[in-house]
C-alpha cells in the first residue's frame, strides 16, 4: 500500500471520528462541564475542533488518485463544508437549550480553512505527493 493511500484512509477514518465526536459534544444539553467560564473559551474550541475537521477533510481529498481529481478547488470544499455542518450544528443546538450563535459559525469557517492550511503544509513534505 503507497504512503498516499495510507495517509487517505486515516484522514477518511480520522475525519469520522473527529464528525462523531464534534456532533456529541455540541449536541450535548449544557457545555462540558468543569470548563472555565472565560470570554472567548467557546470560540478557541470551536476553532480548534474545526481546524481538526478542515485538515482531515483537506488530506483526505488531496489523497485521492489522480484520475479523479481535479474540478472543484479543495479548500472552497473543506469551506462549504465547515459552514454547512457548522450551521446545522447551530441550528440544532437550539432544540438542545443551548443558544445558536453566528460567531460559533464564524470560528467554525476560520478554524476549517487554518485546518485546510496545515494540511497543504503537511503535503508540501511529504515525498510522494507533488501538487
Amino acid at each position: 500500500m503507497s504512503l498516499n493511500n495510507t495517509i487517505r484512509i486515516a484522514a477518511f477514518w480520522g475525519f469520522i471520528f473527529i464528525i462523531i465526536s464534534v456532533s456529541l459534544l455540541s449536541l450535548l444539553p449544557r457545555p462540558l462541564p468543569n470548563l472555565p467560564d472565560k470570554p472567548g473559551l467557546d470560540k478557541i474550541l470551536h476553532f480548534i475542533a474545526y481546524t481538526a475537521v478542515g485538515f482531515t477533510l483537506h488530506l483526505y481529498f488531496h489523497m485521492r488518485p489522480r484520475g479523479r481529481k481535479g474540478g472543484v478547488n479543495v479548500l472552497w470544499l473543506v469551506l462549504l463544508f465547515c459552514i454547512i455542518y457548522g450551521g446545522a450544528i447551530e441550528i440544532l443546538q437550539g432544540y438542545t437549550g443551548r443558544s445558536p450563535e453566528w460567531f460559533d459559525l464564524l470560528a467554525d469557517g476560520a478554524g476549517g480553512l487554518f485546518g485546510a492550511f496545515l494540511s497543504s503544509l503537511l503535503l508540501k513534505l511529504l515525498p510522494e505527493h507533488h501538487e
